[in-house]
């Protein structure tokens, strides 16, 4: 499955230059299971405008809410390459 989703500057940056590795996101009506694809597009919260960058990644490893102090309705997702 693909995911298209808003990631905000600076941990899309951060993404990009492969300092940041994961993602803490709320679950609401998305399924991530290992294998899907995330297409994180540039978005700036303060104009509501996406810059038009992207960053694709692949899902390694998901620690569902519940888990290991993760709260309920949220998951940690592993990036791996895209």
């Amino acid at each position: 499955m693909i995911h298209n989703l808003k990631c905000w500057p600076t941990p899309f940056a951060y993404i990009r230059a492969g300092l940041k590795t994961c993602e803490f996101r709320q679950v609401r009506d998305r399924t991530f299971k290992v294998g899907d694809t995330l297409i994180l597009n540039e978005y700036d919260p303060d104009t509501k405008e996406e810059s038009g960058e992207q960053e694709i990644r692949q899902v390694t490893h998901v620690l569902h809410g519940g888990e290991f102090g993760v709260p309920k309705g949220y998951v940690v997702i592993s990036l791996g390459a895209g």
